[in-house]
C-alpha cells in the first residue's frame, strides 16, 4: 500500500490455490493475442510434442467470476468500484519483473490494465533481472511477480521453482 499499511484480507478463507486463481479471470486472453503478438497467426510455435490436448484450462476469461472469488476472501469493491479490504483499505500490490523483456513488459501492464476495470490497482515494476531474483531469495520485498526460470519447451526445464507455497 503507498501509505505504508497493509491489505486486510479475511485470512482464513485464503488456500493456495484460491488466491493464484482469482486472476486469470481478470485478463482477457484475446487483448494479449491481439496486441502482444500481432494475432493468433504469429502466437504459436511449433506444438510442444508433451502438449496434452485433453488438459483444459478450467479458469478462463470472467470478470464476474474474478469479483466474486475476490468478494469470497473479503475483498470488495466500495462505492466508487476501488477494490478494499474487508476494513476498507484499498487493495494495491506491485508487479515485479525483469526490466530485459518487452513482450513481459507489456504483458504486465495488460494484466495492470485489466485489473484496473475491475477497481484493483497494480503497479508495474520492471526491474534489472538479477535484482529480481535478489527479492525474491534474500530480501523477500516483492508483492506479486513475473518470472522465466527457462524455456517452457521440455515439461522438466523450470521444474525445481513449479510448487509453491503461499505463507501469510
Amino acid at each position: 500500500m503507498k501509505d505504508g499499511t497493509s491489505a486486510h484480507i479475511d485470512i482464513e478463507k485464503i488456500d493456495e490455490r484460491s488466491v493464484a486463481f482469482h486472476f486469470p479471470g481478470i485478463v482477457a486472453n484475446p487483448v494479449l493475442t491481439l496486441n502482444m503478438y500481432f494475432g493468433p497467426k504469429y502466437l504459436y510455435a511449433p506444438a510442444n510434442p508433451y502438449f496434452d490436448e485433453t488438459i483444459k484450462n478450467q479458469y478462463t476469461y470472467n470478470p464476474e467470476k474474478a469479483i466474486e472469488l475476490l468478494a469470497s476472501i473479503g475483498i470488495k469493491p466500495n462505492s466508487e468500484g476501488k477494490m478494499t479490504d474487508i476494513t476498507g483499505n484499498p487493495v494495491e500490490f506491485n508487479l515485479t519483473l525483469g526490466a530485459d523483456s518487452t513482450i513481459g513488459i507489456d504483458t504486465a501492464n495488460i494484466f495492470a490494465d485489466e485489473c484496473g476495470k475491475i477497481g484493483l490497482n497494480v503497479n508495474v515494476k520492471p526491474l534489472d533481472f538479477q535484482k529480481v531474483v535478489d527479492m525474491l531469495l534474500s530480501t523477500y520485498d516483492w508483492h506479486a511477480v513475473i518470472i522465466c526460470p527457462g524455456s517452457n519447451y521440455w515439461p522438466t526445464q523450470g521444474s525445481n521453482v513449479w510448487m509453491v507455497t503461499i505463507y501469510f
